[in-house]
């Protein structure tokens, strides 16, 4: 160790006397008393290293950070063998201060701190802020000498996706690295089993992606904290709340609360697909009443007078406006028939047709327009 904390003097006496034994006259040595004083070397900015040393390596003996890279002059001469009056000991460009934060080695020019960059991203609208976590697995507790986790957290303050996050300098050049994030849609500060959440894994060793990491958020669909049959990332996204009867139904759509959380569909929404079809109705014949499931397939068949017969399938409840162009450049689609066709006769599914009397075109095309 080139340098000493502290400088002990010790003074010590010993007196010895000769005694005798019983029967053979033998002597032996007793040590009848010992004194000690320790003297303790002088530190005025306490950190860790002796006014006579700081005197001698010319750092400040007033200053606890003489260079100003955030480690003490003590841990530096000490422990990390950096310098106290050297600010970037391997001259990298990165403070030695710097690179012990993010774990780097701050001897060594080819490790140094990276930045880690990307976006948060859902699938659905999000209600609340978004956080990430960055945790680095090869950060080093140089004063105690365990194995620590260098953890970052940032609030994003708009909400909803996509959410950009920044890790500057945080973890040191090919280190394993994971990022977290979650939508705190409580706005508690905390992240619940059923928050929306995902994850970005790097090893450091195998090409580790440092800029535009993407992670996706997804919840878990079946958790419900407060036992009343409604999925809580659902509750929260449309009632910002817990705790809403299963059994209500705002939009009178015929789909309870109950319904609405299995379906994921909109429980202020009569038609949450905009398919012309009500949630209610869509679950009652089959369809899924959050995705426009049913498209009509268009059929042409040539009439033996020699007009054309356009056919399609139906669902109950939807209306449908045959069209016709006589050109696609530009499009410009006419209605065949004066009035919406609505399926009310063929439940779930049905077919109808019209039959184009004009068969003097040489060119014509069809289309099947869907009406609420």
């Amino acid at each position: 160790m080139r340098f000493l904390r502290n400088i002990f003097a010790i003074m010590l006496a010993v007196e010895a006397i000769a005694m005798s034994t019983q029967a053979d006259t033998a002597s032996a040595l007793h040590v009848v008393y010992a004194k000690a004083r320790i003297v303790e070397a002088v530190d005025s900015d306490s950190d860790g290293l002796a006014d006579a040393s700081e005197a001698a390596i010319g750092s400040d003996p007033a200053v606890s950070d003489t260079d100003g890279d955030g480690l003490s002059d003590g841990d530096e001469e000490i422990l990390l063998n950096t310098s106290a009056v050297r600010a970037d000991w391997d001259g990298d460009g990165f403070g030695d201060g710097l690179e012990v934060a993010a774990g780097s080695d701050p001897l060594a020019t080819n490790s140094f701190p990276v930045t880690v960059s990307g976006t948060v991203v859902s699938g659905t609208p999000l209600v609340g802020k978004v956080f990430a976590i960055l945790s680095a697995s090869n950060a080093f507790d140089f004063i105690s000498g365990n194995a620590a986790t260098s953890r970052v957290c940032r609030a994003f303050a708009a909400a909803g996706c996509p959410a950009a996050f920044t890790f500057t300098n945080a973890v040191a050049s090919g280190a394993a690295f994971r990022i977290d994030a979650w939508a705190d849609v409580n706005a508690n500060g905390a992240r619940e089993d059923w928050e929306p959440a995902g994850s970005y894994v790097s090893d450091g060793a195998s090409a580790p992606v440092l800029a535009d990491v993407e992670i996706c958020l997804e919840s878990d669909e079946s958790a419900d904290m407060d036992g009343n049959g409604l999925a809580d990332a659902w509750e929260w996204q449309y009632f910002g709340k817990l705790g809403n009867s299963a059994a209500d139904d705002q939009d009178n759509d015929g789909l309870d609360n109950a319904g609405e959380s299995q379906w994921g569909t909109d429980p202020f929404e009569d038609d949450t697909d905009h398919d012309g079809m009500i949630d209610g109705d869509e679950v009652m014949v089959g369809f899924n009443p959050a995705v426009n499931d049913k498209l009509p397939v268009l059929g042409l068949q040539h009439t033996p007078n020699g007009m054309y017969r356009i056919e399609w399938d139906t669902r109950y409840y939807q209306g449908y406006m045959p069209q016709f162009t006589d050109r696609l450049a530009p499009p410009a689609w006419s209605n065949l028939v004066p009035h919406t066709m609505y399926e009310y006769n063929s439940y779930p599914y049905g077919t109808m047709s019209v039959i184009d009397v004009n068969t003097n075109r040489p060119m014509r095309f069809y289309r099947i327009k869907l009406v609420k």
